[in-house]
């Protein structure tokens, strides 16, 4: 087993405050954006208070995904090369990068981080698949 496969394993975490920061940050945005369900105050509110109420959220683990089965890729031109460098340093150090979302096998964010991965001859990327997590209702824990 490699370092890459080896610090893979060790990210597999089902839970939303397990993620990496980046993703739940990713997430967070996502669900203010495009989900129709999230109650209007967390729109009027700093994005944290969502955030936090997704801790303990279960969510399906991280897994390795084929990159050529992903659909709608944003093109490289809508990225910053210096952040794809700063993920292209980390991949060539052995280290993982946080994993992009998809929603089946639709790419849904993480382009910087994807395309780093291309650069580097990838053939897979660490993904966490949020499924219709966009469209349902949010159940916040009381």
């Amino acid at each position: 087993m490699n370092v890459f496969e080896t610090a893979w394993e060790l990210l597999k975490m089902p839970f939303f405050e397990d993620l990496p920061e980046i993703t739940q940050d990713d997430i967070t945005y996502l669900m203010l954006e495009r989900n129709p369900h999230i109650d209007e105050q967390y729109k009027r509110i700093h994005p944290n208070y969502l955030k936090r109420d997704m801790f303990g959220m279960f969510l399906p683990e991280i897994e390795q995904m084929e990159i050529s089965r992903l659909t709608n890729q944003r093109p490289v031109e809508n990225t910053n090369a210096k952040t794809i460098e700063r993920y292209i340093e980390m991949l060539n150090h052995g280290s993982p990068s946080p994993p992009i979302i998809v929603s089946g096998n639709q790419f849904v964010d993480g382009g910087h981080r994807l395309h780093s991965h291309k650069q580097v001859g990838l053939k897979k990327i660490p993904a966490i698949n949020i499924g219709d997590l966009l469209e349902k209702p949010l159940e916040v824990a009381e």
